[in-house]
């Protein structure tokens, strides 16, 4: 009975394949349960499991540590986790989370052109050939004044550049990505609230 009692009582932790996903739950005694800290503890390449309990640190005090067998065999790539035999990007990230994830970046900006024209705009990767949307096609904004936004999924820590126009009027590296710009670039970084572009007034 003693040990039933005391099974009870103590925090169970969800063992993840991967730190971003941490899941806890708590017992009846204020336990909490930290399974794969890389960035919990001083060195990210050490993994450890340990319990606070009552405001003090016990290696294995009383934790109980559920392993998902259904993922025993599963291998999901960078930025993403198994849950029930299915790999899944972490959240901010997308794309084939058996091989890898990548950051979503928003992008948001505004046609200040009072010209009745809505302003056509791309983004380009600076270090290789791609650029969103694809196919040719462009975004639009949605009237004068108003913010526009567009989420991309790029390679983390590339440089993304903005080209714009309409009318007479062009912006950034234009619609075609040829141009120099020097105010018009960006890093891919999750660390990043996205990207506010501002006004794109018309060029006098």
């Amino acid at each position: 009975m003693g040990e039933d009692r005391q099974s009870a009582q103590v925090s169970r932790c969800v063992k993840l394949r991967n730190w971003r996903e941490l899941r806890l739950r708590t017992g009846g005694v204020g336990n909490v349960c930290l399974f794969s800290t890389e960035r919990l503890i001083m060195s990210r390449f050490v993994r450890s499991f340990f319990c606070l309990s009552g405001g003090g640190l016990g290696l294995l005090l009383g934790c109980l540590l559920d392993v998902d067998q259904t993922c025993n065999e599963v291998q999901c790539g960078e930025n993403a986790y198994c849950s029930e035999g299915v790999c899944t990007c972490v959240g901010g990230y997308d794309g084939a989370a058996e091989l890898g994830c990548d950051p979503i970046q928003q992008w948001s900006l505004v046609d200040a052109c009072d010209d009745g024209l809505d302003v056509q705009w791309r983004l380009f990767a600076q270090a290789r050939d791609w650029a969103w949307p694809g196919d040719g096609t462009v975004f639009e904004t949605v009237g004068l004044n108003q913010n526009m936004y567009e989420e991309i999924v790029c390679l983390e820590g590339e440089i993304v550049c903005l080209g714009a126009a309409v009318g007479g009027s062009v912006w950034g590296k234009g619609l075609d990505g040829s141009l120099d710009c020097h105010d018009c670039c960006y890093p891919c970084d999750l660390g990043l609230d996205g990207v506010d572009f501002g006004l794109l007034a018309c060029e006098s």
